[in-house]
């Protein structure tokens, strides 16, 4: 990962993540399990699962809780 990128995620400005990491962690701050998510989007378990470890590491979260509040913390669409 780019440290340049990651470094800027928590200030704000301009959302590092992908539509489908957004649409996943919307999910997520809204209670949604990885088997809740997964019916949501069709998406499989695997997938679902590697869009949020890959959000969490964007955003340098330290839990799926925390990364799901940061796009809205950040007004990220």
């Amino acid at each position: 990962m780019d440290p340049a990128l990651a470094a800027a995620a928590p200030a704000g400005g301009a959302s590092p993540l992908t539509g489908r990491e957004a649409e996943v962690l919307r999910a997520a701050a809204e209670g949604g399990t990885v088997t809740d998510i997964v019916r949501a989007p069709g998406l499989s378990q695997g997938t679902v699962r590697n869009h949020l470890s890959s959000a969490a590491g964007k955003t340098q979260a330290r839990t799926r809780a925390e990364a799901a509040r940061l796009p809205e913390d950040n007004g990220w669409p």
